[in-house]
Order: structure tokens, then sequence, then C-alpha cells
């Protein structure tokens, strides 16, 4: 495969690159339908991690992932653990947002047992967090979290930023709690070292809610002015220079201090006028689990369009914020070329153990593979939890709101059903005994006992 897209490349013509783009479309496709075998499919991803993809590639196959329709229950959880979550047309970057908010245990559990008045979103994610822990599934259909979720200007079928779509959810979470209960409310005290919290934090805060605040001096008389942010989390940005970096030295960028001059000078109260000065960011309450993006994506004034920083950087485990230790637990992952096409998938931890959700499939994997991730797969939005605050147990469902309770039932059941009517179709027998039995899947065999599925390359 590698010499085939090289030579593709080379020839250089309209239809060789026709044809590469088309070999390249065709592979991921095939793969992302024949799921679960990553360390087969490595070689082919290195081969093809060169060259673009297009958005749509996953149209190339006009058929339903293996797994994602009926088929699929033969495998239900309990051969991983972990349920997937379909794809429903461009949809990665919401199903890689969803499965690591779920995989944050603090959340998921403060979600799980939220029994307040119910707002229509916090209430369908609430429903889809109890499915993805208790339901036997191999995958869900996250629709009601897509029309309910889905940002102003996110066309749907489109790919879009899962960062932006990431803020947007927690945003609206937050807001809905805090406007419906009176929850959250902040009143920002001009010119103080702190925001007084009136009421109680909200599910969100609870998890993800930091502070900073920020000192801008004056370089000419000295005047120094405060101001306090609540944040949920931090835009790490890449130095101008091209030195390899990690994720540790990205957030001691961020809290060094920054000079104010030229286009970005102070505007002084005291002295009037604009000034040179020094703006500092300090870290005063550090959130229990810190979510960090690295912008990979720049704005491009010639092409009018975002484009990707092809630039490694070292994935750090553990990184220091201030006086607290952080772990990592999960990564969003972005693979392409721009933010307008390629891919979303996560890697999370789980106890010990690392997982892979790619839309519907799960499968086991190591954090040693997602930190040797190579552009153009970037790790992109990263997860830690502070080492200092303990981990909760996953929540019996005999606790949870009798609300989901009886729709986990109702799960079960349909479940149950759709078990026995695929056992009898399997069962049934043939129209003519004489025919002859269908050729063994792909990469399978002819002598196993049982036929795997999986695209052989």
């Amino acid at each position: 495969m590698d010499k085939v897209c090289k030579q593709l490349q080379n020839e250089n013509t309209e239809s060789s690159l026709s044809y590469l783009q088309e070999l390249v479309n065709l592979s991921l496709a095939l793969m992302d339908h024949f799921t679960g075998y990553d360390e087969l499919y490595e070689p082919l991803k290195q081969a093809i991690q060169p060259f673009c993809t297009n958005s749509n590639y996953k149209q190339t196959l006009l058929c339903e992932p293996w797994g994602a329709g009926s088929n699929a229950l033969v495998l239900n959880r309990f051969s991983i653990g972990k349920v997937g979550l379909n794809n429903l047309g461009n949809t990665c970057y919401m199903n890689s947002v969803l499965q690591a908010l779920f995989m944050t245990k603090t959340f998921r559990n403060e979600v799980l047992l939220y029994n307040k008045d119910m707002l229509p979103l916090f209430s369908k994610l609430q429903l889809l967090f109890a499915l993805l822990q208790y339901s036997k599934k191999f995958s869900l259909s996250p629709n009601d979290i897509l029309n309910l979720s889905r940002p102003p200007g996110f066309l749907p079928g489109h790919q879009h930023d899962s960062s932006e779509f990431l803020g947007y959810l927690l945003d609206t979470l937050h807001e809905q709690e805090k406007n419906l209960g009176g929850n959250g409310e902040e009143e920002a005290v001009e010119g103080a070292a702190a925001l007084v919290a009136i009421c109680p934090p909200t599910v969100v805060q609870q998890s993800f809610g930091g502070r900073t605040i920020t000192v801008s001096r004056c370089a000419d008389c000295g005047t120094k002015s405060e101001r306090a942010d609540h944040f949920r989390e931090l835009q790490l940005a890449f130095p101008n220079h091209d030195e390899n970096q990690s994720v540790q030295t990205l957030l001691d960028y961020y809290l060094q201090p920054e000079k104010l001059s030229g286009e970005n000078q102070y505007r002084c109260d005291v002295c009037g006028r604009l000034t040179d000065g020094e703006r500092v960011t300090r870290m005063v309450e550090a959130p229990s689990r810190l979510i960090l993006t690295l912008k990979h994506f720049r704005y491009d004034p010639t092409s009018h369009q975002r484009t990707k920083l092809l630039q490694a950087v070292k994935l750090d485990r553990e990184v220091r914020l201030g006086l607290h230790q952080y772990e990592l637990y999960a990564a969003v992952v972005h693979c392409g070329s721009s933010v307008d096409s390629g891919h979303y998938y996560t890697f999370a931890k789980d106890g010990a153990d690392w997982y892979k959700f790619n839309d519907c499939s799960v499968s086991r994997t190591t954090a040693e593979n997602l930190c040797r991730l190579k552009p153009p797969e970037t790790p992109y939005i990263l997860f830690y939890s502070r080492v200092d605050v303990s981990e909760p147990e996953a929540l019996p469902c005999t606790i949870l709101p009798d609300r989901l309770q009886l729709a986990l039932t109702k799960d079960h059941s349909e479940y149950e059903a759709e078990k026995r009517q695929l056992s009898q179709k399997i069962l049934a027998p043939r129209r003519n005994q004489n025919d002859d039995p269908p050729p063994p899947g792909c990469g399978g065999g002819g002598f196993s006992a049982t036929s795997s599925n999986m695209f052989v390359c």
C-alpha cells in the first residue's frame, strides 16, 4: 500500500491524484466499517497518514458499519465492557466529547444523581449516561443529544470542531441549571482578587470549574489592576518558535508573564492613555478535572480558513498546575489536516485499562498507543484528574432516579427481544439446502468455526 500511494503521488497527474484520493477514502471507510482491529490496521494507517482525507470519506460505502445493525447484538457490551455511539452523519465530533465526559466519573455520577426539575438537554444527557453505563447493547444513537446541543452555525451532516461543541455543551448545561434554581450565580468584585459565589456550584462547575486572577501592571506608573475569571477549560496556544513542545511547556507558557506593547498595549486609567505593561495570570482555584485544549488550528488570513498546525507535542501523562499534580485520563484525538475534515475519536482510562472509543466501535488499547500518535493524528482535547481528589466508584443501578430505572428496564427488554429475533433468523433453514455455503468473511479464513469480519489489505 505504501508503494502504491507513493507511486500515484509521484505521477502527479489529475487521474493519479484522483485515484490516490479514492484509495485513501476507501481504506479509511473500510477500516471504519470493519472495526476493532487496530493493530492489524496500523501499517495501513501509517501508509495513508501523509495524505489528505475528505470529510465525506465515510460515504464511500453505502452501507451501515459492521456492528451498527442487528448483528451487533451478538457482540453485546460484555465483550469489551463499554458501549459505543453510532455516527449520525459526521457526528464524530460529538461522540468523542460525550464519551470523554462519560468517562469523567465525578461528572457522570453528578449527572446521574441529579434529581431536580429536568430541562430537556440535562434530561437527555442523564438518560444517555445511564444507558452507556448499564445498557447491554453494542452501541447507541444519541439523536436527542444532537438535536438539543447542536451549536448555532453547526450544519447537519457537516464535520465541526469538537472543542467548540464541548464548550457550547458545558456552557448550556451550566446556564440551564443556574437559571433553573439560581445555582452558581456569580458576582465579580471590581479590583478584588476573588469572585463572590452567591449560590452552590453547578454540576459542571463541581467537576471542571477553576478560577484565575489576571494582574495587569502599567510600566510607566506601576498601577495594577486585577480581574478574576472562572473557567471550565484552558486553551493552550503554541509559541511562535518551532521548538519541540510538551503539554507541560504549553501550560507553563500559558501562565508566563505577557509583555503588553505595540498593538497590544495596556490602557492605564491613572495615566489616561495606552502604555507598555505586563500581564500575569495566576491559578487561585484548581479544578477537580482539568480540560486542556491544544490550539492546533489557526486562522489563515490568506485562505480565510482555519488550518491545522501539524506540530508534534509530547503528551505528558502527568502535569503540574500551581501546587497541584494532574494525571491524564482521556484525550479527544483529531485525525486530519483541517478542522473541517478528518475524524475524531477518544482514548479514555477506566481503572488500569485504556479504551479507544471510535464512534460505534470500542476497543482495548494502551496509553503508549496514545502517546505514540503522530501528525496528522493529534491529541486535541486533554482531560486530567487531580491526584489529590479521590476517584468515585460507579453508581449501582438501584440508586438511580426512578425515571432512569424504568428507561433501563425498557432498554433491556428491547435488547432481549431483538436478540431472540436475531437468534430465530440465524437458526431459520435455508430455502435451498443445495446452495453452496457463503464465502468466509474477508480475513476470516475458510476453516474457522466462527467467521471474522475485518478489512485485510
